[in-house]
């Protein structure tokens, strides 16, 4: 058996989040890629029990600052409703990428009167599956 070590963990610190052609890393506070499969069981007439998985369909949550100017992530997912985006995400300065195509859902818009900044969040549909593409070694 292979022991494998932990070698690149992170942090969500100095990350870097595109959409399009724009980055929002200034408006992100959260980006996780969540899977979803069910599994699907059958029982044979003499009790034989199989199960098969269905494959992962994908969403991304995304945590963020409203800013409601008119160039800030907000707007934007209002305004590009149901359009399809490549994204990428670079959660380490050298470490891998991970890149989907996201298609943008609009996100609650305000918040409570506690004083703090008015966060959102909003779960956008993902084409596929995410891919980590590793950096080239220079």
């Amino acid at each position: 058996m292979t022991k494998i070590n932990v070698v690149q963990p992170y942090s969500l610190v100095n990350a870097i989040f595109t959409i399009g052609d724009n980055e929002y890393s200034d408006h992100i506070s959260q980006v996780v890629f969540n899977p979803s499969t069910s599994t699907k069981p059958w029982t044979s007439i003499s009790g034989y029990p199989l199960s098969a998985v269905s494959p992962a369909t994908w969403t991304c949550t995304i945590g963020f600052v409203q800013d409601v100017a008119p160039d800030g992530l907000l707007r934007f997912m209002l305004d590009h409703e149901g359009e399809a985006f490549d994204c990428t995400f670079l959660p380490l300065e050298d470490g891998p990428t991970i890149a989907a195509t996201l298609t943008m859902s609009p996100a609650a818009i305000g918040g409570s009167a506690d004083g703090s900044y008015v966060e959102g969040t909003a779960t956008l549909g993902v084409q596929g599956k995410p891919q980590f593409i590793d950096p080239v070694a220079s």
